[in-house]
């Protein structure tokens, strides 16, 4: 009776016999008869989880970053690669500053949630937020609207009532008063109260 017994390292197990039968036990006891050399081998696998590496940031910190969690801890060192566990469940959280907004995912991942957790496939995986300058619409009128007319430009550009405009832009309004009227009175916003045919 022939017994090899192999001894897997840490993390290892045995992933079956070289040139013997279709066999993961161990030890291996085969009761055979030796007529000739014989020449048996084993065959380890890893039993550790594969290791991937993770991408996480934003394409511009002044405007917002991003942020990883794990298993509720906080993942650092996203912008130079984080080694997890192929098949983690990564959650991320875009950070805008207070200027900008979220705009999209790319990368690995797409979408516009500001929070996105996917499960970790790829051996190298990488996510990169997306962020813009906050829009705002403006809308203007006169009153009465028979009176005259009112007019709004960024930049030299025409702008539509209800146009969206990004934030910090300067609109310029322009008032013409019809015969029978004069221009009274700017309103809706702080500091609108100076006359004038123009104001900002």
């Amino acid at each position: 009776v022939l017994t090899l017994t192999a001894s897997p390292e840490p993390d290892f197990t045995i992933a079956g016999w070289i040139n013997a039968k279709p066999r993961t036990d161990n030890p291996l006891v085969a009761d055979v008869t030796v007529m000739h050399d014989i020449t048996v081998g084993i065959k380890f696998k890893s039993t550790a989880a594969e290791k991937v590496q993770l991408f996480f940031f934003s394409e511009d910190e002044t405007k917002g970053t991003v942020q990883a969690e794990l298993n509720g801890t906080a993942l650092e060192g996203g912008k130079t690669g984080v080694t997890v566990e192929k098949d983690s469940v990564v959650t991320f959280t875009a950070k805008p500053t207070d200027d900008y907004e979220f705009d999209r995912w790319t990368g690995t991942i797409s979408g516009t949630e500001k929070s996105k957790t996917i499960t970790i496939k790829e051996k190298t995986t990488t996510v990169l937020a997306l962020f813009k300058l906050k829009r705002f619409a403006v809308t203007y009128a006169c009153d009465p609207e028979e009176g005259g007319s009112l007019t709004a430009a960024v930049d030299g550009t025409p702008l539509e009532n209800g146009g969206m405009v990004d934030k910090n832009k300067t609109v310029i309004f322009k008032a013409e008063a019809k015969a029978e009227y004069i221009l009274d009175h700017w309103e809706g916003w702080d500091g609108a109260a100076a006359a004038g045919t123009t104001d900002t």
